[in-house]
């Protein structure tokens, strides 16, 4: 070890002699000398109090010089930092990530009332209030761009909307979001909230993060108010990216990979085109109990035909119509097949249903709202359920 200090002190003493040659004015080898003498020359203009500009006489400040510099540097820095806010805010960063998650809820409800106060101002009996349960709004949920193609942020985040649904009176069905306040991403619908006020008036709330995204964001650890209690998420409750990067994410020869969404062949459906439609007619019988006794009403038989190009909840959509009357659409949701009946989406059954008419009938089952909420009450879909037994056979 001691060698080892002597051969640095050695080759210290050489850099030493060098630089106070080229001082003196002596020729050294190489530009050792040419190199010395411009660090003096540094040296000098740091410890000068005035400088001249080339070519003139005059003579500025030194200090100018070094503002002039700093200026510049912090200039140029600044525009960097502008250029790659821009993008940022114009979500160009996004597009290398997932934009677009499944996300499924679960079988999760909260009935909106604490011992002491209720959401619903109408509410008389504490025994039976409003319930909203959080299976129908499991859904594809992706980044939202308004007209001009701008995202929307909170939080510094991107705001996540469920696929298709448009805005109504500027209220939207559920939406994922990033609240400061909480320190974590959030699912909040617009025009309900828990019987205490906060913030972000969240009603599932992830893990604490600072992730950017949702894509990075732990998919275990979520919290879901119940009633007036916090308790763990649905165990099914899941989150996961809901884009195709080929045809081979679409079960290959079942669908294609378009923009990212897979379009599934007529008698394939789901997010993958992993669900067979084996049969395309379904025969319903509707039965009502009458004293306890179970019965079949007559001419009550129905067919209701598949929809093509739509899926809900990961199953095939089916349709009926008759001449004169609305159109009814058989669909999974919350444990249970539903019937719903819909008006005016100006269908006219008199000469049966059109190629035309099936694709309005797919807009708008594709834009269909999962709940829609006001102040007194919680309606789901645009029409009730039938409020009769229906069972379905093949």
């Amino acid at each position: 070890m001691f060698f080892n200090f002597a051969a640095v002190q050695f080759v210290s003493e050489l850099d030493n002699i060098a630089f106070q040659l080229a001082y003196r004015g002596y020729i050294v080898i190489g530009n050792l000398e040419e190199t010395t003498r411009k660090l003096i020359d540094q040296v000098q203009f740091r410890q000068r109090k005035m400088v001249s500009i080339p070519g003139t006489q005059r003579r500025i400040p030194v200090k100018w010089v070094r503002i002039s510099m700093i200026t510049v540097h912090a200039v140029i820095l600044y525009t960097a930092w502008s250029v790659v806010r821009y993008k940022q805010a114009d979500g160009q960063y996004l597009h290398s990530v997932c934009q677009s998650f499944d996300v499924n809820f679960g079988d999760k409800v909260s009935n909106l009332c604490t011992k002491d106060s209720c959401f619903f101002s109408n509410v008389t009996d504490p025994n039976n209030v409003p319930e909203i349960p959080y299976g129908p709004f499991s859904g594809i949920y992706e980044v939202y761009r308004d007209k001009r193609g701008v995202f929307e942020w909170e939080g510094r985040r991107p705001v996540y909307y469920k696929r298709n649904i448009e805005m109504v009176n500027g209220s939207h069905p559920g939406k994922f979001s990033y609240c400061k306040s909480e320190k974590a991403w959030v699912f909040t619908i617009d025009g309900v909230r828990k019987a205490f006020k906060d913030e972000c008036n969240w009603l599932l709330r992830s893990p604490k993060t600072e992730a950017y995204s949702l894509g990075d964001v732990p998919t275990t650890g979520w919290s879901i108010w119940t009633d007036d209690a916090l308790a763990p998420a649905d165990p099914h409750f899941q989150l996961s990216c809901g884009e195709c990067e080929s045809d081979v994410d679409c079960s290959y020869v079942n669908g294609n990979c378009t923009e990212k969404t897979c379009v599934c062949e007529p008698s394939w459906t789901g997010r993958n085109c992993q669900t067979s439609v084996n049969c395309s007619t379904l025969n319903s019988e509707l039965s009502f109990s009458n004293g306890g006794v179970t019965k079949t009403s007559p001419n009550a038989s129905k067919a209701f035909f598949h929809l093509e190009g739509i899926a809900y909840k990961e199953r095939p959509v089916f349709y009926r119509y008759t001449r004169n009357a609305p159109i009814e659409i058989l669909f999974y949701s919350h444990d249970r097949f539903n019937i719903i009946e819909r008006k005016g989406l100006g269908i006219n059954t008199t000469l049966g249903v059109q190629d035309k008419d099936l694709e309005k009938l797919r807009e708008y089952f594709d834009t269909i709202h999962s709940v829609v909420v006001d102040s007194k009450k919680v309606e789901f879909y645009v029409n009730s359920y039938l409020d009769f037994n229906n069972t379905l056979t093949f």
